[in-house]
């Protein structure tokens, strides 16, 4: 699931950035604190100025779209194109990357131009005072074994053991593949 995280977060960067230039990713694992901690980073136009672009959230101030933005069932192109396009989008990525991050008692920190965020188990935050012209996303994983379940991290799921396996999709237990 961690790699499901990781995948989404760039694929966000490749989709939604408009970056001139690629975007950096990042991780160290910290054993003597036991977590993992990745980064990824892009100078493109921004969370907010890329769900404007979307007439559902185009009235919303910059910081109700960035905190949107991490809630499954919204995006950049969420509702506005078919299966086939270019445009498509489930609209659940960053909301499975914190869901995980909180179901293991990790963090997610975005920082998009003048708007920031924190996401963990206590819930989402805004965070004042701080600026990147494009997104930064640290993503910090404990070293833990808490157990993944499906109804972690889907709104459907069922409350079995999830794991991805990078080359398919993502498996439960049961052996069915959920996305």
């Amino acid at each position: 699931m961690l790699n499901l995280s990781v995948m989404e977060v760039i694929d966000n960067v490749v989709q939604h950035s408009n970056a001139k230039s690629p975007g950096l990713a990042c991780a160290q694992y910290y054993a003597g604190q036991k977590f993992v901690e990745m980064c990824v980073a892009d100078c493109g136009v921004g969370i907010p100025a890329s769900m404007e672009e979307n007439p559902l959230y185009s009235s919303l101030t910059p910081w109700e779209r960035m905190e949107a933005a991490f809630k499954p069932g919204t995006g950049q192109w969420y509702g506005r194109s078919g299966l086939g396009g270019h445009m498509v989008s489930g609209g659940v990525g960053l909301s499975y990357v914190c869901k995980l991050a909180a179901r293991l008692g990790g963090h997610v920190w975005t920082v998009s131009g003048q708007e920031a965020i924190h996401i963990g188990s206590n819930g989402t935050e805004k965070v004042d005072g701080l600026y990147y012209p494009g997104t930064v996303m640290v993503i910090r994983i404990p070293d833990t074994p808490v157990e993944v379940l499906e109804s972690d991290i889907f709104d459907d799921g069922k409350p079995v053991p999830v794991y991805w396996d990078g080359t398919d999709g993502i498996h439960c237990d049961n052996g069915g593949i959920l996305w």
